[in-house]
């Protein structure tokens, strides 16, 4: 068998390399790496002027109806970038399933504005963090008498920030899975990218999301096979920017460049776990980790972020001299670990906030959800009071750092949403006193959950009473 590339497939080949040198040299996707700047308009424009979004589809939806190998060729050559941005999430998965679940009408009217790049798909299906399959769907669709909500938490989602649409697995009161389409700009949409390690990764909220009947992938919202059918198409395009970004390594390792930024922003963008590497000599890569001889180094990456966290961590104080010493770090190479003071920052409010994320109900009614968010907000004070310490230290520190300020707010930004949400819900059903105003009562929760953060000992007594000041008592209820 004759495995070499044809003519066709070796211009494919120089024209993207072409593209990469020009449009992607070392030193810019460097910089957009480094500031988390992944999603480039410009390029995926040019992509699509070269006709490389959805080239596996029918030339009738905007393909170029190439064969996979055709597709692999351009996909290998880009990843010697890596190229970023949502070419393969929007331009091969979701232009596949779409292809695989839709109505004829459905895939006329979607798969040409993902090949023309004005409207950017991105799959946001499984909602456990460390799991795959249907059994890892836990967002929920419930029926309305005017279609559906949605609700649900994708917590890790690739290129998030470039969606306008997201291609969402959700699950029926049936239990089935189903799938279907949600504009990224509906109300109830909250996006918060990911920190630290992270690129290109988002945290995607779906809090009371109304969703149509015709968002539904084909007639009936397909169904996990047809995911798996759409997949079959789509990993060896994805293997295939693998294969070119291990070539890339491999050739600046051979060249002498930054091996160790080169190799990090390979790990960061393919969420690698573990990179070993054995030198010999002090080449750049050990100069630059540890500067010792003779080295074997072993980086662990974003699987440590998935682990869940035991109920019974505690905040613990010693006496080292400094953070880098504490964590066992070279306090002179700490900036591979964080690059910036505000990354190590973010990733410490990651972790105290953790915890807090899930208190926010998603199913029952509104004020139901506002009596469990408190209870569950008293629980946490709780359990966890050291964790509110540090929290309550950062709330300090934004007050006099503008860095620790944007963390905080962008932390908070989903809380705000998540309130405001219940909130507008409830006003509408009439289950608040008379007088709320909603922006000042989502205020009004935050500091008192802050405040009574203070005072462990009688948070649980402090929001029972806000919630008795907040919630109109349903009719001989009593409450």
């Amino acid at each position: 068998m004759d495995l070499s590339l044809t003519e066709t497939q070796e211009e494919f080949k120089k024209v993207a390399a072409d593209f990469v040198k020009a449009e992607v040299p070392a030193h810019q996707m460097t910089q957009w790496y480094k500031n988390k700047q992944t999603y480039q308009p410009q390029l995926v424009k040019k992509a699509a002027e070269i006709g490389w979004l959805g080239m596996m589809l029918p030339e009738a939806y905007g393909g170029s109806d190439v064969s996979t190998m055709d597709c692999a060729v351009v996909f290998e050559a880009l990843g010697h970038g890596p190229v970023p941005g949502p070419l393969f999430t929007s331009g091969v998965l979701s232009a596949q399933m779409i292809f695989e679940a839709c109505t004829e009408e459905q895939r006329r009217m979607l798969l040409p504005k993902i090949c023309d790049g004005s409207s950017i798909v991105v799959p946001a299906v499984t909602d456990k963090a460390a799991y795959w399959g249907a059994e890892a769907v836990e967002t929920r669709l419930s029926k309305t008498p005017g279609g559906y909500v949605m609700n649900g938490t994708k917590r890790f989602v690739f290129d998030a920030e470039a969606a306008t649409n997201f291609l969402c697995a959700a699950r029926t009161e049936e239990g089935k899975v189903v799938f279907l389409l949600v504009n990224a700009k509906s109300p109830g949409v909250t996006i918060t990218p990911h920190v630290g390690f992270f690129i290109s990764v988002a945290e995607v909220r779906f809090d009371h999301v109304a969703v149509s009947p015709l968002d539904f992938l084909g007639s009936s919202g397909a169904s996990w096979a047809t995911l798996e059918a759409a997949l079959d198409k789509s990993l060896p395009i994805l293997s295939a920017y693998q294969v070119g970004a291990t070539q890339e390594v491999r050739a600046h390792v051979v060249r002498g460049d930054d091996t160790a930024e080169t190799i990090a922003q390979c790990a960061a963008r393919f969420g690698v776990d573990v990179i070993c590497i054995a030198s010999h000599g002090r080449s750049g890569f050990t100069r630059a980790l540890v500067g010792s001889e003779s080295t074997c180094v072993t980086i662990l990456r974003a699987e440590l972020a998935l682990l869940p966290v035991p109920r019974n961590e505690v905040l613990l104080l010693a006496g080292y001299p400094d953070v880098a010493s504490a964590a066992g770090v070279d306090h002179s190479t700490i900036h591979h670990y964080f690059a910036t003071k505000q990354d190590l920052l973010a990733a410490v409010a990651d972790f105290a906030t953790r915890p807090f994320w899930g208190t926010t109900p998603q199913d029952g009614e509104p004020r139901e959800k506002i009596r469990r968010h408190l209870a569950a907000q008293a629980q946490m004070i709780a359990e966890r009071p050291k964790l509110l310490v540090v929290l309550r230290e950062f709330d300090l520190r934004a007050r006099r750092d503008s860095e620790v300020a944007q963390i905080i707010e962008t932390r908070e930004a989903g809380w705000r949403a998540a309130l405001r949400n219940v909130f507008a819900m409830g006003a509408e059903r009439g289950d608040w006193m008379p007088g709320i105003a909603i922006e000042d009562v989502v205020e009004l929760v935050i500091a008192a959950v802050k405040g009574a953060s203070l005072r462990p000992q009688s948070a649980s007594v402090a929001l029972a009473q806000l919630e008795r000041v907040l919630i109109l008592p349903k009719k001989g209820s009593g409450r």
